[in-house]
């Protein structure tokens, strides 16, 4: 079920027109593209169990992207800031990866591990609409992801954000 996924909050700063880069490869806050290509919550395509959500900031994006097994008490958590380098991708290089650990199903205390929190990579707007997730930390098997935009119901958007 797709709200039995978890949440990823991604963040990116619009100002409109075209982004222009610095010699750090990174846009220039003043001119990075439409915050509303990325805002909001997306779902992995193929299983729908990863969900990612972009919420804008003064500086880019903040990425929470999370997944959770059905049947596992455990919640696995990856946030960053994104961005723009061109009007269609975004990257980071300060990617952290949690697993949350709960010990039963439904229980809202957790014991957090930190497995990573040097990630890099990129998110990429597809021809179709989609986004693609490249995880360089990865193996190069398991490195994309792909999202399509989430539609959820409201009691399903409200179970989502509140897990």
């Amino acid at each position: 079920m797709l709200l039995t996924a978890i949440m990823l909050t991604m963040m990116v700063v619009c100002c409109g027109g075209k982004t222009s880069v610095n010699n750090n490869n990174q846009a220039d806050s003043t001119a990075l593209t439409d915050t509303a290509r990325y805002a909001g919550l997306w779902a992995e395509k193929t299983a729908e169990r990863v969900v990612a959500q972009f919420t804008p900031t003064n500086n880019g994006f903040s990425v929470e992207i999370g997944w959770r097994e059905e049947g596992l008490a455990q919640y696995e958590v990856w946030t960053m800031t994104a961005h723009a380098v061109t009007a269609d991708s975004l990257t980071y290089t300060n990617g952290k990866y949690v697993i949350r650990r709960f010990e039963h199903q439904g229980d809202t205390a957790f014991v957090e591990e930190t497995v990573y929190t040097d990630g890099t990579g990129s998110f990429a707007l597809t021809t179709n609409g989609d986004l693609l997730w490249t995880d360089l930390k990865e193996e190069p098997d398991n490195r994309e992801t792909l999202f399509m935009r989430a539609q959820f119901s409201e009691e399903e958007e409200k179970e989502t954000t509140t897990n």
